[in-house]
């Protein structure tokens, strides 16, 4: 039952798994678009990263 003792602890550690494997899946897209960004600039960076997000959307 939601809200109940027996739901914490599950809840409590799926949102833990999940903020985990967020944060290190930002830190590891972090490096190559941190490089990307150094040489071809931000703003280009940022058009083609929203490019591929929408057709990953899109499709």
């Amino acid at each position: 039952m939601i809200g109940s003792p027996e739901a914490k602890a599950p809840t409590l550690y799926w949102t833990g798994l999940l903020t985990s494997v967020l944060l290190l899946g930002r830190a590891a897209g972090g490096v190559p678009f941190g490089i990307l960004d150094d040489r071809i600039g931000r703003t280009k960076t940022l058009l083609i990263t929203t490019h591929y997000s929408n057709l990953y959307y899109v499709r």
